[in-house]
Order: C-alpha cells, then sequence, then structure tokens
C-alpha cells in the first residue's frame, strides 16, 4: 500500500480565520469555543451528569420557557 503524501499548512493562529470566516466571525467562533471547553471541564470537575446542568438555571438558555 502506498503512503499518501499531504501538504501541511502553517496556522495563522485562529483555526476559523484558517477555514476561510471573516476575522470578526472568526474571533466570535473562537471565543465560544473557548467557554464551551471551559464549561466542559468545569461540568466534569463538578461530577455532574449530562442531564445535571439542565437543571441549574445558570444553564438555560433564556429564550426557553422555564
Amino acid at each position: 500500500m502506498k503512503k499518501e503524501k499531504f501538504k501541511a499548512t502553517d496556522s495563522c493562529g485562529n483555526v476559523f480565520i484558517d477555514l476561510g470566516f471573516s476575522p470578526e466571525e472568526a474571533t466570535i467562533l473562537a471565543m465560544r469555543s473557548q467557554l464551551m471547553g471551559e464549561l466542559r471541564i468545569k461540568i466534569r470537575d463538578m461530577g455532574w451528569t449530562q442531564a445535571k446542568p439542565t437543571k441549574c438555571s445558570a444553564f438555560r438558555n433564556r429564550a426557553s420557557p422555564t
């Protein structure tokens, strides 16, 4: 089996810009990604199950009915 060669391209530091998003949109997406990662770690560290955050008012979607 022949090994395929892939060309690697250096990142500018923001994967979303690398994917073609505008700088403004890329900044927002990067911030959202960072926030979601931090929330995932916090939820894991608190020992919560997947359902537990939905019962906590701080994690509810403000647009959905309570």
